[in-house]
């Protein structure tokens, strides 16, 4: 390129940057979170997108949340390891708010230190406040899942009881099978002349399975 076209090239973007200053603020904006982000970028996982957020591309968790192993072996999730960098130790009882929305995003920016019962609050709907038992979405009674879905503790604490009660009679009914089955085994290898394995005749010696 020669001087002459150099100069003119120079005063051409003086001129757009004197008549679009928005414009190169905005770029600049832009520029620094690339530059931010490629220093989080490692293997490449992190893509700023237009909205500023850092997706994780890397490993994602059933929730959704980006993981990654921070000393080879333990997995984190990805947001909670970058605001560790930037912005210090998450304190106990402290959890992450995804103000954008993006489960994947890792920008500090883009995430707000709450209580539990705050992030509650943030996820819940204001237009229902009773569960479809009708027991009300009190704080006490409110469980958020990572999906954002509340939960009323009160029904969880009953499907619990019902499964529990369930699964004792299922472990009983599985038990009693085996054993009949072990007696026609026995029964079997009787008739060819076998004296087979020693099985208890009543039901009470039978260890649990």
């Amino acid at each position: 390129m020669s001087a002459r076209r150099y100069a003119g090239k120079l005063a051409a973007n003086k001129r757009y940057r004197e008549r679009h200053p928005e414009k190169i603020r905005a770029y600049k904006k832009r520029a620094r979170e690339r530059a931010k982000a490629k220093r989080e970028q490692g293997r490449g996982r992190i893509e700023v997108d237009l909205e500023g957020c850092w997706g994780w591309t890397g490993m994602v968790n059933e929730s959704g949340y980006g993981m990654v192993r921070t000393d080879g072996r333990t997995k984190r999730r990805a947001h909670r390891v970058i605001w560790e960098r930037y912005k210090g130790k998450i304190p106990p009882g402290m959890i992450l708010h995804h103000k954008c929305q993006n489960r994947r995003c890792c920008n500090p920016d883009h995430l707000q230190m709450v209580t539990r019962a705050e992030h509650q609050a943030l996820h819940m709907r204001p237009t229902n406040n009773r569960c479809g038992k009708g027991h009300e979405f009190t704080p006490e009674n409110t469980y958020i899942r990572t999906g954002g879905t509340r939960v009323c503790r009160q029904c969880a604490n009953e499907r619990i009881k019902e499964w529990k009660a369930g699964a004792g009679r299922e472990a009983e009914r599985i038990r009693k099978t085996r054993y009949r089955a072990r007696l026609k085994i026995q029964k079997v290898l009787a008739a060819f002349g076998d004296p087979g394995w020693s099985f208890p005749e009543s039901l009470a010696a039978v260890p649990p399975a």
